[in-house]
C-alpha cells in the first residue's frame, strides 16, 4: 500500500460496515458475537500480518503515475502482458487480482455482502 493511511482507511470502512451489520441486520446472537469480536481484533490482525500490494495501471504512460511515484530524475516503467500475468497470480494461493474500487458506496456494498455471507453454522464452529 502507498502508506499506512490506506490500511487505516480499510480498517475504518470495515468497522463501519460491521457496526451496521451488528446493530441493523443480524439478529442471531452467535453472529453478533462473532462480528463484534472480529471488529475488536481487526486492527491487531492487520498490524501483525504481512500484507503487500502491487498496483498496476491500465494505461502505458500516465503522467499522474510518473508525478506520484517518481522523483524529478525520472523512473522506470515496466510493462506486463495482462492475459499472461492474471492467471499466474490467480493460480497462487494468497494472491488476489482485481481492480481497485474508489467509490466508497460500492466498497461498502461489497464488504456488506461479504460479511453477511458468513453463515451462523461456520461462526458456531469458530466460537466453540
Amino acid at each position: 500500500m502507498n502508506d499506512y493511511s490506506e490500511l487505516k482507511y480499510g480498517i475504518g470502512i470495515t468497522l463501519e460496515v460491521l457496526e451496521k451489520i451488528v446493530f441493523e441486520k443480524v439478529k442471531e446472537r452467535e453472529l453478533q458475537l462473532f462480528y463484534t469480536k472480529f471488529a475488536e481484533k481487526l486492527p491487531y490482525y492487520l498490524s501483525v500480518s504481512n500484507v503487500y500490494v502491487m498496483s498496476f495501471c491500465e494505461k502505458k504512460d500516465l503522467l499522474s503515475q510518473w508525478k506520484g511515484y517518481t522523483n524529478q530524475n525520472g523512473g522506470v516503467s515496466i510493462g506486463f502482458n495482462i492475459s499472461k500475468l492474471e492467471p499466474e497470480l490467480n493460480a497462487n494461493v494468497g494472491y488476489l487480482f482485481g481492480k481497485v474500487i474508489y467509490d466508497k458506496d460500492i466498497q461498502i456494498d461489497i464488504l456488506y455482502n461479504i460479511l453477511l455471507s458468513i453463515k451462523s453454522e461456520y461462526v458456531k464452529k469458530i466460537l466453540d
